[in-house]
């Protein structure tokens, strides 16, 4: 007997005990209680892949959720011209140069911009979890995040709330978001161009072509 008959007949044998069937009966009762119990059988597995395409929906419009948000978000802010220099480089203002971070005093449009920017850590940090344990984003994809972040990472609100945030969120994270550009800005380097490569790269190793952006932004450092 091959073992995959033997593991057939596992399979049925345990199917019959789990139903409550007794294995020992005639041949006729044998074969009506092994047609039913594979009956059953066929139905917890059609359940259990169902509930499996269940969740991978779940998760796949968890995604698809995120995506939404951020750019409800993002509208929000480029509606709201007041909030509209997350896109810009503004440099920290003399009134709180060579104060503490903690002891700094936001006035209510920095505490507007402040806001955001924690919104988009916890965001961009919830976008890293579903790329990091359920593999839901492939690199390119994530570094696309990480090129939007990128631009909106030039007025000193971003590096102010990254601070205050710091030891708020997966420190994994924001070692991440450190490295891939704060450190890189502090070095002079040009980022986006960076990231852009990086996006290259990744895009060609998944997809097998090359790719062009047609939304270049340079920022003089």
């Amino acid at each position: 007997m091959s073992t995959t008959s033997v593991q057939l007949q596992i399979i049925i044998y345990a199917a019959m005990n789990f139903f409550g069937f007794d294995s020992n009966t005639d041949e006729v009762g044998v074969w009506v209680n092994f047609s039913t119990s594979v009956f059953f059988a066929a139905t917890i597995g059609v359940l259990v892949y169902a509930t499996v395409l269940q969740r991978k929906a779940i998760e796949v419009d968890e995604y698809g959720d995120l995506r939404e948000q951020h750019h409800e978000l993002i509208t929000f802010q480029i509606e709201n011209g007041e909030t509209l220099e997350i896109f810009e480089k503004v440099k920290i203002p003399q009134k709180h140069i060579g104060i503490d971070d903690n002891k700094i005093i936001l006035d209510e449009h920095e505490i507007l911009l402040y806001q955001f920017y924690v919104a988009e850590f916890d965001m961009y940090e919830r976008v890293w979890f579903l790329k990091k344990e359920k593999s839901k984003l492939t690199e390119y994809e994530w570094t696309c995040w990480i090129i939007y972040m990128e631009k909106m990472s030039h007025h000193w609100i971003f590096r102010y709330a990254f601070n205050q945030m710091r030891t708020i969120f997966d420190d994994e994270f924001m070692d991440h978001i450190r490295e891939k550009i704060i450190e890189r800005q502090d070095r002079n380097e040009n980022v986006l161009e960076t990231l852009y490569e990086d996006a290259k790269r990744e895009y060609k190793k998944e997809y097998g072509k090359e790719l062009v952006f047609s939304d270049r932004v340079e920022y003089q450092k």
